[in-house]
């Protein structure tokens, strides 16, 4: 039984997140709150350096850095977006993907918010070094807000 309640507490882990970008997102469709959060963890895996992306995906809860690692060919990372319009593109691929109805503008900047409330303030600025400009505003905007 004790293997259960580890279980268990991954998984609250994990619901807390997504419950999280629920409430950045005004919505109560936890579903749509897990794919915001499949879709942009993963246009921002690619876009960040290979080791970058690795030290994000180890400060995530267990069953979403399942979702953040799943598929990735790091040999093709970092990828060349540069502006917020390319992020975005990538981001609603990945939704079009998963087959979920979401927008990318209406789903990023949730889900940047929570990602960077939950990780450590060294890693927070990593990712803000790793991103171009544009996209770096995007970062700290939400994370302001």
């Amino acid at each position: 039984m004790a293997h259960i309640e580890e279980f268990n507490k991954i998984v609250k882990n994990a619901e807390s997140w997504i419950n999280d970008v629920a409430e950045e997102m005004k919505t109560e469709n936890h579903s749509a709150a897990l794919h915001a959060t499949r879709a942009t963890l993963r246009a921002l895996r690619y876009r960040l350096p290979v080791g970058q992306a690795a030290h994000v995906g180890a400060q995530l809860p267990l069953l979403i850095s399942g979702y953040f690692y799943e598929g990735w060919k790091p040999a093709s990372t970092p990828t060349k977006e540069r502006s917020v319009e390319e992020f975005m593109e990538k981001v609603q691929a990945n939704i079009h993907n998963l087959g979920h109805p979401l927008k990318a503008e209406d789903v990023v900047t949730p889900v940047f918010r929570v990602l960077a409330r939950k990780i450590s303030e060294g890693e927070f600025r990593d990712i803000q070094n790793a991103l171009p400009e544009k996209l770096r505003e995007l970062w700290l905007e939400a994370a302001e807000a």
